[in-house]
């Protein structure tokens, strides 16, 4: 009691058998009788519960908005395609205070859906799942593109029963993914925290906050493909799809580098294909262009996942062996031309040329790439169809 003999607003929070809990406001003052002298104490009581909620649903937005805030800031910076992924199930997850949140894509080609990362789901349960659109649940929210907030499916027509493994609960989110009428995914949220220990439902604020991460999702995935394509646009060659110039340029100041820094060993090719003005003569440009591109894939098919291919001008190209010496670059060589040697589709029979260099500390690009220059000569005057090895 203050001094005025009388409490205002004093709060006292209680819970019912259900678990729920109720708050009640208590002002209370002395009451005294004709001669002054207190004789008792009048309480007014209010049920403030439902204020109580309101303003606590007023800081849950609040907070809630703001971690939206920062989600939205942090997305649009990741360059990364699993740590955007991740990312971006791991903080649903957090904002919405679930334990499970899943990513799903649409595969255009298959017209399927995948799970491209997850929270709180198993790895090989991530890797299994594969859903047609249409399919019950995910499916369906893809195909009609419309949230689906489910409080208990139990009671929900047409889905009861039918939820998968993965639907531990019974209630659940699922919202599509769209950008400009173009279907990306869908991501799903489910297992909401409990402070009560019983399983917790969703409710719409929650979906809001769920659509609000999906439509920010959206624009990131498209700018993501688009910065990718920009990318892939440039550092390789169109006709072939293999790396161009600029790239092996990069691409070898930095094995150089390493070799330098890890004493290790590297080579280069550069090769040529023997005679090619005479086939673009005879057959057309559009067959020398198809030959461009088979020879490429041939060269890929033929070498290390380690090793880098690229188009230097014309029907040259150039490839980088990390980690090779003059020996095993020699064997690469050899498999590469038998291989072309052996291809019984071109118009006519195609053979190539191959100058390999090795890299010795203090060696400029200029210099390696002018003794794989000369050695590519070498074979020439030793009639093709085959490869040299730079010796001093």
């Amino acid at each position: 009691m203050e001094k005025t003999g009388s409490v205002h607003d004093h709060e006292i929070r209680f819970q019912r058998k259900d678990g729920r809990e109720f708050s009640l406001s208590i002002n209370s003052s002395f009451v005294r009788n004709d001669s002054g002298v207190e004789s008792g104490v009048e309480c007014v009581v209010h049920d403030v519960t439902e204020k109580k909620s309101f303003e606590q649903a007023l800081r849950f937005e609040k907070e809630k908005l703001e971690l939206i805030l920062g989600f939205n800031e942090r997305i649009n910076a990741l360059r990364e395609f699993k740590e955007l992924v991740d990312f971006i199930v791991t903080s649903a997850a957090k904002i919405l205070e679930v334990h499970r949140c899943s990513l799903m894509l649409y595969d255009e080609e298959k017209k399927e859906l995948f799970i491209a990362g997850a929270k709180g789901i198993p790895d090989e349960v991530a890797k299994s799942v594969r859903l047609a659109v249409g399919d019950p649940i995910a499916g369906t929210v893809a195909e009609n593109r419309e949230p689906l907030l489910v409080k208990n499916i139990e009671y929900e027509k047409g889905l009861k029963r039918a939820n998968r493994p993965y639907y531990k609960s019974r209630s659940f989110m699922i919202v599509p993914i769209v950008f400009e009428d173009k279907l990306l995914g869908v991501i799903n949220a489910t297992d909401k925290d409990s402070m009560l220990g019983h399983e917790e439902v969703f409710n719409n604020v929650d979906l809001k906050i769920l659509t609000a991460i999906a439509r920010e999702v959206a624009v990131t995935l498209e700018n993501f493909k688009i910065y990718k394509d920009l990318s892939t646009l440039t550092i390789t060659d169109p006709l072939t799809n293999i790396y161009n110039y600029r790239q092996f340029a990069k691409s070898l100041e930095q094995e150089m580098k390493r070799a330098d820094r890890e004493k290790g060993d590297l080579c280069i090719f550069m090769m040529d294909i023997d005679k090619f003005k005479t086939y673009n003569d005879t057959f057309g440009h559009l067959e020398g262009d198809n030959l461009l591109r088979e020879i490429g894939g041939i060269m890929k098919s033929q070498l290390r996942a380690t090793d880098i291919v690229c188009r230097y001008a014309g029907d040259e190209f150039c490839i980088i062996l990390p980690g090779a010496d003059g020996h095993g670059a020699q064997m690469s060589a050899d498999k590469i031309v038998k291989a072309v040697r052996a291809v019984k589709t071109f118009k006519r029979s195609v053979t190539i040329s191959i100058g390999i260099a090795a890299y010795r500390p203090g060696m400029s690009q200029k210099d390696l790439i002018a003794c794989a220059d000369k050695a590519l000569y070498q074979t020439k005057q030793n009639g093709r169809n085959g490869f040299s090895i730079y010796e001093e």
